[in-house]
């Protein structure tokens, strides 16, 4: 519970950041300037609550585009691969005349990291068989924010 509430709130920090970037460079074919400082606060929470070791993995690069206004960032030898989903085109409300909802957009930061259960090889050696104990759970954390700018 508590790699995950540290998962959450490196989102919410890179959320927040997120929110004040500008949004007039999401039409780039690559990755966007305004994402690195969304992208580094996540790394840095990351780092600096213990979730991943300080010196093993690098800091993120480029990311790719797997749809409209996603971008993914793969972030290797953590010891795991941490992935950090970044997608500017939330839309919330509709916006239409009369319908006393307007329409917003926001931004929603989401990491997925593999927790590695630290009684797994303990169970293993009571109950050994392909019980997928020694799996590791992919921890998710999401947080929202509406863009500022």
């Amino acid at each position: 519970f508590n790699q995950k509430q540290k998962i959450e709130q490196a989102a919410e920090e890179g959320a927040i950041v997120a929110g004040a970037q500008p949004t007039n460079d999401i039409a780039s074919p690559s990755s966007p300037d305004s994402l690195q400082p969304v992208v580094t606060a996540v790394f840095n929470s990351l780092v600096a609550s213990g979730v991943v070791p300080t010196g093993t993995c690098s800091p993120p690069g480029t990311a790719t585009r797997p749809t409209g206004v996603e971008w993914r960032y793969r972030i290797a030898g953590c010891p795991d691969t941490l992935i950090v989903t970044i997608n500017r085109g939330l839309v919330t409300g509709s916006g239409s005349p009369g319908s006393g909802s307007p329409a917003t957009l926001g931004t929603i930061v989401t990491i997925t990291y593999p927790y590695h259960w630290r009684f797994g090889s303990v169970i293993q050696l009571l109950f050994p068989g392909p019980n997928g104990y020694l799996t590791p759970t992919q921890l998710k954390g999401t947080a929202t924010v509406h863009n500022q700018i």
